[in-house]
């Protein structure tokens, strides 16, 4: 499988020679023409209020030996080809806040504060903040940040395009899919951030539900419940998920998600140590979901976050 998360190990001398080489790029003001170029460049986004950039704001980055170099992105622009090189810089017009602030209303307060606020937002190539969980002494440290959030979304590349050009049902919980198996791939300390960003989708698919009829909203909904039990499995959570999956009858699992389901209960017995329980559903499951299962089982071993 081709690497999911380029590696971001950036050394003394290659930091110092980007900043000191570096020309001025204009940051995008248009944040549709800039998420279209980030899906096509496979990158997150970089994104700043327009009020924030213009206010001395300043971003830092730390050398191996901890000196700290500070940059008003205002007044210098020696940073900006590093900024470029990982991710595609935005400046958000301020006329547009409500907007955003009216996308962002299901999102949690968490969500809607980091919105709000004068930091460093990542957001993947539709516009959803991935780095809502920073400390704040950390949002404008640039070292950090693209040690973190330089990810390569080629993995995700068709359900983000299929998403932009028509945000349906389908697309939406194709997107939220791809994005809990994304996290499967990423570093372990990365993985509950990605896994918000699925969940922001997932419940966004949620919302399409009312308008189906009763039969595919139970299918759909029982998907949306298995998908959740997923992310628990992936962050190692596997006694909650044992609890979850125990209050679902196997006789009322759909078709459709019956591949899911056996999945799930494969891998939380084995993450239990409990081999005579997974191994009923060892047959159960495809080679590429064993591969996955064989990757949480090798992130997680036998720790476990409960």
């Amino acid at each position: 499988m081709h690497k999911i998360i380029m590696k971001r190990s950036l050394l003394l001398g290659l930091f110092l020679l980007s900043i000191n080489l570096s020309q001025g790029q204009e940051w995008f003001t248009s944040f549709d023409v800039a998420k279209r170029m980030a899906r096509v460049q496979n990158k997150m986004l970089f994104v700043l209020w327009e009020d924030s950039f213009s206010d001395t704001l300043p971003l830092f980055t730390v050398t191996d030996n901890g000196k700290v170099n500070v940059v008003d992105l205002s007044r210098n622009t020696s940073l900006d080809s590093l900024i470029w090189d990982y991710f595609i810089p935005v400046k958000l017009p301020e006329s547009e806040f409500e907007k955003f602030n009216k996308e962002a209303k299901n999102r949690g307060l968490i969500y809607g504060d980091k919105l709000m606020d004068d930091s460093v937002k990542i957001m993947d190539p539709n516009g959803v903040i991935i780095n809502i969980g920073d400390m704040s002494d950390n949002t404008m440290n640039l070292s950090l940040l693209i040690g973190r959030y330089a990810l390569n979304t080629s993995y995700l590349n068709a359900e983000l395009e299929n998403y932009a050009s028509d945000p349906s049902f389908l697309n939406t919980m194709m997107l939220a899919i791809r994005y809990v198996d994304f996290a499967i791939y990423g570093d372990n300390t990365l993985k509950p951030e990605i896994l918000e960003v699925a969940e922001i989708y997932l419940e966004e698919s949620e919302g399409f539900l009312s308008e189906m009829k009763e039969s595919d909203i139970i299918i759909y909904q029982q998907k949306i419940d298995l998908l959740e039990i997923k992310s628990l499995v992936i962050l190692n959570n596997y006694k909650k998920a044992r609890r979850k999956l125990n209050r679902i009858d196997p006789v009322e699992v759909a078709s459709v998600n019956e591949s899911l389901y056996a999945f799930l209960n494969y891998t939380v017995f084995k993450l239990m140590n409990d081999q005579m329980n997974a191994d009923i559903w060892l047959s159960k499951i495809s080679s590429l979901n064993l591969k996955k299962a064989e990757l949480i089982l090798k992130n997680n071993g036998n720790g476990s976050v409960n």
